[in-house]
C-alpha cells in the first residue's frame, strides 16, 4: 500500500569523487497466498540503508576506482506472518564490499 525511497548522493567531478546514501522502505506485501480458509501471507515492512562510495584517480600511468559498499546497514528482522502467526523470520546481515577496478 506504500514505499518510501530516498537516496542522496554527493558528486564532485573536479576530485572524481562519489558518494551516495540510500533508503528503501515498504508497507505490508503478500509473500503467499492464503487457501484452504487461511489468510494471505504477508512480508512486514524491514527499512533497507545503503552507503557507496567511488573514487577516480591516476595511478602508474593508469585511471583506477576505488569502490566501497556498506549493504543492509540497518539489518533488520525480516518476518514473515500469517494472520496472527510468524511463519519466517530471519535477518540477511550486513554486506561490505571493497573493489579496485583499473583500465587498461
Amino acid at each position: 500500500p506504500w514505499i518510501v525511497n530516498f537516496i542522496g548522493t554527493y558528486d564532485n567531478l573536479l576530485r572524481d569523487f562519489q558518494a551516495t546514501l540510500a533508503f528503501n522502505v515498504f508497507g505490508k506485501r503478500i509473500t503467499d497466498l492464503g487457501i484452504r480458509g487461511l489468510p494471505d501471507a504477508k512480508e512486514q515492512p524491514a527499512p533497507r540503508l545503503d552507503f557507496n562510495l567511488r573514487k577516480g584517480f591516476e595511478a602508474w600511468g593508469q585511471y583506477m576506482t576505488v569502490q566501497f559498499k556498506a549493504e543492509n546497514l540497518i539489518d533488520p528482522n525480516f518476518k514473515v506472518e500469517r494472520g496472527s502467526v510468524t511463519e519466517r523470520k530471519f535477518q540477511e546481515g550486513v554486506t561490505l564490499k571493497l573493489a579496485l577496478d583499473v583500465e587498461f
